[in-house]
C-alpha cells in the first residue's frame, strides 16, 4: 500500500506525527511520501498541486491519503482531478470552507471555487475525517461539514487540539489502528 501525508499551513513533514506513523507503517512494508509543501507560509493553490502531481504515479486502488489541516483541502482538490480511484483518504483537522478567522486569507486560492463532492466521492472508496472538540483553529463544525459532504465516518477526539504536537500529537495511535482496519 502507498501512503501519501499532505501537512498543512506553515507545516513541514518532519513535525507533529507524521515521522512517527510514517516509520510505523513502514515497518508493516507500506510505501510513505511526506513532500515538503512549497512556501507552506504563503500557500498556493497551483503551487500545491504541482508539488503533489510529481507523486501522480502511485495514484490509485492502493493509495491512501492523510491529509492535516490544510493538507486535507489540497488532498480534496487533487481528488476532483485524479482518473484512477484511490483507496481511503483520512481527514485530520480538515476543512473545505472558510472559516471566518484571520486565516481565510491563507486559504484564499483553495477555496476560489465550489468542490465538487460527487467527483471527489467518485474518486474514492471511503473517507474519515477525525476532529477535536477543542481545536483552535477549525471548528467542529467544520470536520462535520466536511464529513457529511463526503459520506465519511465521523471520528470525535476529545481534547485533541489540532492534532499537532502542541497538543501532544507526536505520536497518534488511534489513527494507526484505523488504518489497520482499512488495510
Amino acid at each position: 500500500m502507498n501512503f501519501l501525508i499532505l501537512h498543512g499551513y506553515g507545516g513541514y513533514p518532519n513535525e507533529n506525527w507524521f515521522p512517527w506513523i510514517k516509520k510505523e507503517l513502514e515497518k508493516l512494508g507500506h510505501t510513505v511520501e511526506v513532500p515538503q509543501l512549497p512556501e507552506s507560509e504563503k500557500p498556493d493553490l497551483g503551487k500545491w498541486m504541482d508539488e503533489v502531481a510529481k507523486y501522480d504515479e502511485i495514484f490509485g486502488g492502493d493509495l491512501i491519503i492523510i491529509g492535516h489541516s490544510m493538507g486535507v483541502t489540497l488532498g480534496l482538490r487533487k481528488l476532483e482531478t485524479i482518473e484512477n480511484p484511490i483507496k481511503a483518504f483520512i481527514s485530520v483537522a480538515g476543512f473545505a470552507e472558510k472559516l471566518d478567522s484571520r486565516y481565510d486569507k491563507v486559504v484564499k486560492t483553495f477555496m476560489e471555487t465550489q468542490f465538487d463532492w460527487e467527483k471527489i466521492k467518485q474518486n474514492c472508496k471511503s473517507f474519515y475525517v477525525y476532529q477535536s472538540d477543542n481545536d483552535s483553529y477549525v471548528p467542529v463544525q467544520a470536520g462535520e461539514k466536511l464529513s457529511k459532504n463526503l459520506g465519511a465516518e465521523f471520528i470525535l477526539v476529545k481534547n485533541a487540539g489540532h492534532f499537532n504536537s502542541f497538543a501532544g500529537y507526536n505520536k497518534f495511535e488511534s489513527l494507526l489502528e484505523k488504518i489497520k482496519t482499512i488495510l
